[in-house]
């Protein structure tokens, strides 16, 4: 099996993970808006969130133990992960 890159990506399957992960929120449910609440210390997590697409709309300060909270949204029309098409023809569903 090999090795897993979530920004170097090894194939399209992994990308094609990314969109089924996004395709629930937005499509199959319905949500105007995906809300991420991270502690503003955890620079790996915001890393990853901002790589995905996610946006910064607000910084609290003081609201963690340790620090700041920041706020981030992704809505629909911000999704890149929604125009990936299904790779040779394989759609998704969910169960």
């Amino acid at each position: 099996m090999p090795n897993t890159y979530l920004f170097g990506w090894r194939s399209l399957d992994e990308q094609e993970l990314v969109k089924a992960i996004f395709d629930f929120p937005f499509e199959k449910m319905g949500l105007k808006v995906i809300l991420g609440v991270i502690a503003g210390n955890n620079e790996k997590s915001l890393k990853l969130s901002r790589k995905l697409g996610f946006k910064d709309v607000a910084k609290i300060p003081d609201a963690h133990d340790d620090g700041d909270l920041v706020i981030l949204t992704m809505r629909p029309e911000e999704c890149r992960w929604l125009t990936l098409g299904a790779r040779n023809g394989r759609r998704f569903r969910f169960i």
